[in-house]
């Protein structure tokens, strides 16, 4: 039994859940100093300020254990921060988080969505009925990742 559970704020909990899913996810992909450069936005308890205007919410298994996170940004029309753990994927939870957050967005007056994705999730967000938008690089601590934002009619 997986359930769908607000979380007040960035938590340890959290920030490890998500570095977790980076190191595990994309060690095959990025290098380690990328995958580090990455963990240190999710860090507690910095992630804190970074992720202030967020609503985060979690996924718990029968045993309370979160199992994954996402969060949404109602100011600038964001899903953001989805992460799952890494013994927990391909069970079609990241896609259940996915629309239970779009349902809050929604209840929200949002009618639209954006996300900034890995390429590597791509596929994942199309299967969830994003739609491709502008692909750009980024620079987080003077390395460049790239970006993908898609976009969601709600």
């Amino acid at each position: 039994m997986i359930t769908f559970t607000p979380l007040p704020r960035p938590t340890l909990e959290i920030s490890q859940l998500i570095s977790k899913s980076i190191a595990t996810v994309y060690q095959h992909i990025y290098t380690s100093s990328e995958i580090l450069c990455w963990q240190k936005h999710y860090e507690f308890p910095s992630i804190i300020a970074v992720f202030r205007h967020r609503y985060f919410f979690g996924l718990r298994d029968s045993s309370g254990a979160l199992v994954g996170v996402g969060a949404v940004d109602l100011k600038r029309s964001l899903l953001c921060s989805i992460y799952i753990h890494p013994r927990c994927m391909w069970r079609g939870w990241g896609r259940k988080l996915v629309f239970s957050l779009e349902a809050f967005a929604r209840s929200r007056g949002l009618q639209n969505l954006f996300v900034h994705s890995v390429p590597q999730a791509v596929a994942f967000y199309q299967r969830c009925g994003y739609g491709k938008a502008v692909h750009r690089k980024i620079i987080w601590d003077g390395m460049t990742f790239d970006e993908v934002e898609m976009r969601k009619s709600l």
